[in-house]
């Protein structure tokens, strides 16, 4: 299709950039290569891809949440609230560092934690 071939093109001269070229980001890439349209629909498409994800994530988070503070202790809280905290005091503020290096550290606790969400779906799935 149009879009994996634009992809692939994008790809392939991400790999042959050897310094001389003045592209800056993916963005100013795949505009210079493609066009405009072109652009525009990868941009969508990542937006699409991260705004997928962090639903996936926090509907996971909840599950989990649920699991582990709502039906162990005695809480007013519902699934929801817990959802929204960890977004607000977690979720949020990564997404608001200035710096990548920053997030080294969250980085490896953000490994740590998919390794965890594929420990509890494997025992969960024996359940």
């Amino acid at each position: 299709t149009l879009l994996t071939d634009a992809l692939d093109a994008i790809g392939r001269e991400l790999v042959t950039c050897d310094g001389q070229r003045a592209f800056s980001s993916f963005e100013s890439t795949t505009d210079r290569i493609c066009g405009k349209g072109v652009a525009a629909a990868v941009k969508f498409a990542i937006i699409a891809l991260c705004w997928g994800a962090c639903i996936a994530y926090l509907v996971t988070v909840g599950d989990m949440l649920e699991d582990a503070v709502i039906k162990t202790t005695d809480t007013s809280l519902t699934r929801e609230n817990l959802m929204f905290l960890f977004w607000a005091f977690v979720m949020l503020p990564l997404s608001l560092i200035g710096k990548i290096e920053y997030l080294k550290f969250s980085s490896t606790a953000g490994v740590l934690f998919v390794l965890f969400f594929v420990f509890v779906s494997v025992y969960k799935s024996f359940e």
